[in-house]
């Protein structure tokens, strides 16, 4: 079972076994915050499906917040993007695994979207691209521009951020891009972080998991993100990704790099580092870390948001596999929905690179 898989797994057992399940497919702004709406108190494991498309956020963000209002159940969420129709089914099949086909878009006034759960509600957002969220002025808590998992100290139940791209979010403090966490697992599997900026501190993300099953950040890809001055100078600014918590916590095969004063922050001790590209680390890796790099990635930049890696990258073929009978594996595909490892091993960062033979067309 893969990393990926796993959250995807629990979740469905929670759907067929625990209560029965409803499934929206939305193509507007207003049937996504209807069904967010619907969900918080329906006692349904929610399935939201998003047809492709630009969705603007209402003021205050698409919100999700079974957790804080009257009659919230403790049934699941799950949302995902690039739905089409399939025999009948408008949201019956994805066609398209790249996320920047579904845009939730803050148009630089509000929070792109929050989640706020029951203790007992899984999480599970993919496949979609959060755009130019901005919290700074807004009511506290002002984390997470882009995306807000806003969880109790009592949450028991999996998180998973998978595929997905977060860039040119700004949020006051704790997170431009994500800030986010779980009671009972947290996933962070294949998602890009560009150019998102917290005034104060950890520019692309804000990450706390305390929970038993622990934390797998795996195969991101985090650069040139930013951390503003409005806040003291201090060791812990920086625009990169910070994680803290009592977890164990797996770091394999990312690149954190080109990220104002820090690329990775660690505010604790358990967080294991294996393969990993960082530029600036700040904190000790846990026990059982191996080998990390300090490599210029190499991206191809041919395009705007190109952070694949360029045929000259010393990344790719660069990270670990994991054993038969390890508690992560890899995810199945990359950010463009190519199937990973392609080379002699798996690419560092959220994209996989066909060998060049391959590439070529055997030219």
């Amino acid at each position: 079972m893969s990393a990926t898989r796993l959250p995807c797994c629990v979740l469905l057992l929670t759907l067929t076994s625990a209560a029965p399940a409803a499934t929206f497919c939305v193509g507007t702004s207003n049937e996504l915050a209807a069904a967010l709406a619907s969900a918080e108190t329906n006692n349904q494991n929610d399935d939201i499906r998003l047809r492709p498309g630009t969705y603007d956020a209402p003021s205050g963000g698409f919100r999700f917040r079974n957790g804080v209002i009257s009659g919230g159940d403790d049934a699941d969420i799950r949302i995902s993007g690039n739905w089409s129709a399939f025999f009948g089914n408008p949201c019956g099949i994805q066609l398209s695994l790249d996320p920047f086909d579904t845009v939730l878009d803050g148009n630089f006034s509000t929070r792109v979207m929050e989640i706020v759960p029951r203790a007992n509600t899984a999480v599970h957002v993919s496949l979609l691209a959060f755009l130019s969220g901005n919290t700074v002025g807004a009511p506290t808590p002002q984390a997470g521009a882009g995306l807000h998992v806003r969880i109790s100290t009592s949450h028991d139940a999996t998180v998973t951020i998978e595929r997905n791209a977060f860039v040119g979010n700004v949020a006051e403090d704790f997170g431009g891009g994500l800030s986010a966490g779980s009671g009972a697992g947290f996933f962070l599997i294949n998602n890009l972080f560009i150019a998102n900026t917290a005034n104060c501190r950890h520019g692309a993300a804000s990450l706390t998991d305390n929970s038993a099953l622990g934390a797998f950040v795996i195969n991101n890809t985090v650069a040139f993100n930013n951390v503003g001055d409005d806040c003291p100078q201090s060791n812990d600014r920086g625009g990169g990704v910070r994680i803290g918590g009592s977890a164990n916590m797996l770091f394999a095969n990312n690149i954190f790099w080109g990220n104002e004063n820090q690329d990775l922050m660690l505010q604790t001790s358990t967080a294991r580092l294996v393969a990993n590209d960082i530029g600036v680390l700040f904190g000790t890796p846990g026990a059982g870390s191996g080998i990390n790099f300090n490599f210029d990635p190499d991206f191809s930049l041919q395009t705007f948001l190109d952070f694949r890696l360029a045929e000259t990258s010393p990344l790719l073929d660069l990270g670990i596999l994991p054993s038969i009978n390890a508690s992560w594996q890899l995810p199945d595909t990359d950010l463009d929905g190519n199937l990973r490892v392609q080379g002699a091993s798996v690419d560092l960062g959220a994209y996989e690179s066909a060998p060049r033979l391959l590439a070529d067309g055997f030219e």
